[in-house]
């Protein structure tokens, strides 16, 4: 459900209606919340591996090109800096919003992600 973005309160909602699936309450989204924040980014980037690694094997002797794209997102989160204020002649403590860079490889012609990566939006593109 958090693949095909859906917020927690959606998933909770769609996995409550799967409920004549299974014979089990479905979980809140205050419950998956915290779950994907418990998730070790190790075993997502091994399942992606895997998952990468299965969907190459299944294209056998095809090729196909690879592409690298970095993207730019603004957050809702801010962090405290210090600057220098003319006026105080000093430094004034603010706060700046935080931008991340999603990166990206994948094989094109195919939509079989290979890596993916998320840095601070200092870094650069190389």
């Amino acid at each position: 459900m958090m693949a095909c973005n859906h917020t927690f309160r959606e998933a909770s909602r769609r996995l409550d209606g799967m409920r004549d699936v299974w014979d089990e309450p479905a979980p809140d989204h205050s419950w998956l919340a915290r779950h994907m924040q418990t998730v070790d980014e190790g075993w997502m980037d091994r399942m992606l591996a895997r998952a990468a690694e299965l969907c190459l094997a299944e294209l056998g002797d095809a090729t196909a090109p690879l592409g690298a794209d970095s993207s730019g997102a603004e957050t809702d989160r801010y962090r405290a800096v210090e600057r220098p204020s003319p006026e105080l002649e000093g430094f004034v403590r603010t706060e700046v919003k935080i931008y991340i860079k999603y990166h990206v490889t994948a094989v094109l012609g195919h939509q079989i992600i290979l890596s993916t990566l998320t840095t601070p939006s200092n870094v650069a593109d190389t």
